[in-house]
């Protein structure tokens, strides 16, 4: 009985409740009965006739998010002993701390409560980590492998910048991407010491890393960065990107969990002696306003179920592989790990999964 018409950003599930592509949204939704509606997707979703879609209910869909919030904190926090059986989305953001942060016997079931088609603890992303100096570490938790998140239970990433002027000193001024795109001007998050990697998600060009000498106050509310130890085959130019390899999490692990769904992962992050039931998992350069390029992921005495990792470069707004960005993607391994119906995907041919046959 729900009114679906002013309700365009849903995603879908297939195939009594199994989902294969979680990021295939809904362009528009026109009621045509009392009960039903006239589906229109923003790209093919390529369903055979004849597959059963559901769509999730409105309530649990982006309507809110950020369920419970960790940001900007400068002390060691520890969540512990925590069942989360029905949430909104982005189940816990953690974003910006500068210590570390661990998660230990947080579970997420489904209530037994439940009668949906679809039993869900949440719309999307149970642990959006981002911009984030502090290691995270996951302990025994533990996601039911038949409920729990349609998409995303990790990303763990940073917020890219853009140079917005390069200055005759060989200092460069850069601002928060995600916030200009809005049309906000916030200065990107970089320290002395930090190592930035520089490339352009429209071009394909890497231009190389370097390491921040100082930041300062730049124009029009830019951080103004010198830069040092550079390692550049051309120095970067205005409107390429910047990913700050110190505010990804580095150091973050996970032990002894089981979790089940998609994940993103992109830099210094270990996952052992755990179990992953997967839908997908993407090492990627996307594209998007998350960064930098990932690296150094390593996966221990784990069990991989199911689904897909996937190394590579591609531009999802411009559906373009970027191969040279996609070479500079190191340190991506497997040690001791089962596999079970599981691949490796890597369509430029420029990644590797190292210790995988």
């Amino acid at each position: 009985s729900f009114d679906y018409s002013n309700y365009t950003s849903f995603s879908i599930k297939y195939n009594t409740g199994i989902q294969g592509c979680p990021h295939k949204f809904i362009k528009r939704m026109d009621k045509v009965g009392t009960k039903e509606v006239t589906v229109t997707y923003k790209s093919n979703p390529g369903y055979a006739v004849g597959n059963t879609v559901f769509l999730p209910n409105p309530g649990i869909g982006h309507i809110k998010g950020e369920s419970i919030y960790i940001g900007h904190s400068h002390g060691v926090i520890l969540f512990e002993n925590i069942k989360i059986c029905a949430s909104g989305s982005f189940v816990f953001a953690v974003k910006s701390n500068d210590a570390d942060i661990t998660f230990r016997s947080v579970d997420f079931v489904p209530s037994e409560a439940m009668t949906r088609e679809i039993n869900m603890v949440a719309w999307r992303d149970g642990y959006h980590c981002k911009d984030n100096r502090g290691a995270i570490h996951w302990e025994n938790c533990y996601m039911d492998p038949h409920g729990g998140l349609f998409d995303d239970v990790f990303n763990v990433s940073c917020t890219l910048g853009t140079i917005t002027s390069v200055r005759d000193d060989g200092s460069v001024e850069a601002l928060n991407l995600e916030y200009k795109n809005m049309g906000r001007n916030v200065s990107f998050d970089c320290k002395a010491g930090d190592v930035i990697d520089f490339y352009d998600i429209n071009t394909g060009v890497f231009y190389g890393t370097a390491v921040v000498g100082s930041v300062s106050g730049g124009s029009g509310g830019s951080s103004r960065i010198t830069l040092t130890d550079q390692n550049f085959s051309s120095f970067p130019t205005v409107g390429c990107v910047i990913g700050n390899r110190a505010t990804c999490a580095p150091g973050s692990t996970i032990k002894n969990c089981i979790f089940s769904g998609s994940y993103r992962f992109l830099r210094d992050i270990t996952i052992e002696n755990s179990e992953l039931y997967i839908r997908a998992i993407w090492i990627m350069v996307e594209g998007s306003v998350e960064g930098p390029i990932p690296g150094n992921v390593i996966f221990k005495n784990t069990q991989l179920h199911g689904g897909t990792l996937e190394i590579d470069a591609y531009n999802r707004n411009t559906k373009t592989y970027m191969p040279e960005i996609a070479e500079q993607i190191k340190g991506i391994r497997v040690e001791n790990c089962e596999y079970f119906y599981f691949g490796f995907k890597c369509t430029t041919g420029k990644c590797s999964l190292e210790g995988y046959n």
